[in-house]
C-alpha cells in the first residue's frame, strides 16, 4: 500500500484523479438515456472503483483544456431522487465550469460549486512576490481600513522581515529592530 500524500484536499483529489480510471459513458454532444432533449456539452463520466455519497461512483466532467488536475468540485442536491452527488470537473476552462453549473441548477436539482483557489501573488517593489494577510486596524492613526501585512519571503528565506503595512495614506515598512520608516508610494 502507498503512504498517503501530504497536503490538504485538493491533494487528495488529485491523488484520486491521477489513481483512478475513468469511463466517460456519456460524451459530448450524446444524449441523455431518460431525457433524450438534454445534450451533453462535455464528456461525462465516472471514476471506476470509487464510491460517491449516493452509492454509484464519482461523476466527473471533462473539459477541453489538459487534464491534469482538478479544476473544481459541484455538489448537488436532487429533491425529485433524493440524493446527494459529487462530481468533479477536471481539464474545464472558466466558460466550461459555467454551464456545468447552470446544468446542474434546474428543475429539482441546486448546486454549488467548490473552485480550486488559485496562488494569489503580489508584486513587491524589489519583484519579489509577497504573502499578504488582512487583520482589523486597531490603532487611531488608521482607523479607516485595514492593515495589510505582507512578508517578503523569498528574499528572507521564510525569516518575517521587511513586514509592511497600510494604514490608508502611506506605507510604512517595519526595520529588522523593530523601528519604522515611511515610504511614500
Amino acid at each position: 500500500m502507498q503512504p498517503f500524500p501530504r497536503g490538504g484536499f485538493w491533494t487528495f483529489i488529485d491523488r484520486l484523479w491521477k489513481t483512478s480510471h475513468v469511463c466517460v459513458d456519456r460524451p459530448s454532444g450524446s444524449a441523455h438515456p431518460r431525457h433524450p432533449s438534454f445534450i451533453y456539452p462535455l464528456d461525462y463520466g465516472y471514476l471506476v472503483d470509487s464510491a460517491a455519497p449516493d452509492g454509484a461512483a464519482v461523476d466527473v466532467w471533462l473539459g477541453s483544456r489538459r487534464r491534469t488536475k482538478v479544476d473544481a468540485a459541484i455538489w448537488t442536491v436532487d429533491l425529485e431522487k433524493r440524493d446527494l452527488e459529487l462530481k468533479l470537473l477536471v481539464g474545464c476552462t472558466a466558460d466550461e465550469i459555467r454551464i456545468v453549473l447552470r446544468l446542474t441548477n434546474v428543475h429539482s436539482m441546486r448546486s454549488i460549486l467548490i473552485r480550486r483557489a488559485r496562488p494569489r501573488r503580489s508584486r513587491a517593489p524589489n519583484g519579489l512576490t509577497d504573502r499578504v494577510k488582512l487583520r482589523s486596524c486597531e490603532r487611531p492613526e488608521a482607523q479607516r481600513g485595514r492593515i495589510l501585512d505582507g512578508f517578503d519571503r523569498g528574499a528572507t528565506k521564510g525569516r518575517d522581515a521587511n513586514a509592511r503595512f497600510h494604514d490608508g495614506r502611506q506605507t510604512v515598512r517595519r526595520s529588522r529592530r523593530g523601528g519604522r520608516h515611511t515610504v511614500d508610494e
